[in-house]
């Protein structure tokens, strides 16, 4: 069995991560959502789950070179492009949508750390975050779980006492 790299762990877990909550419709040139129980969907709002630009780039680079699609997604063009110049440290890659690919809107807030950009360029789909933005990000999923537990025993207090 061949050992993979550490780095090769992570690109897999990605795709396969992504593979599970995210789905390339070739036909109506799309990347969106899968539709999950509402379970899922509870677990994902209240613990504020997003995925990367990069991640999603990560998947599509992945999906469209996959050996055993290569041939039938070969004449569709790529759906999102990059800037491959080396930067410094904390500046983000500029990712491009093109060959008519989009992103529903509502599918698009669950991304971060962008910049995604429109394939005109008119519309910036998902902004590059601020530190601020990561640390209010951070800072929103502490208090969810905050409170979650005070929520919690609160009504358990107004149940046992109605009973």
């Amino acid at each position: 069995m061949i050992e993979l790299s550490y780095k090769e762990q992570q690109r897999n877990k990605i795709i396969a991560n992504m593979a599970i909550n995210w789905v390339i419709d070739t036909k109506n040139r799309e990347i969106r959502l899968r539709h999950r129980p509402w379970y899922i969907r509870l677990w994902h709002w209240l613990t504020l789950k997003r995925f990367t630009v990069r991640q999603l780039y990560i998947y599509v680079y992945d999906h469209f070179h996959d050996p055993e699609r290569i041939a039938q997604l070969m004449p569709i063009e790529f759906p999102i492009d990059h800037d491959n110049i080396k930067k410094p440290k904390g500046v983000p890659f500029n990712f491009v949508m093109q060959g008519g690919w989009e992103i529903p809107e509502e599918h698009a807030k669950k991304l971060i750390k962008g910049p995604l950009i429109s394939e005109d360029g008119s519309k910036l789909i998902v902004q590059a975050d601020s530190y601020m933005q990561i640390i209010f990000r951070s800072f929103g999923r502490f208090i969810v779980w905050l409170t979650i537990p005070g929520g919690l025993y609160g009504t358990w207090l107004a149940i046992k006492a109605i009973f």
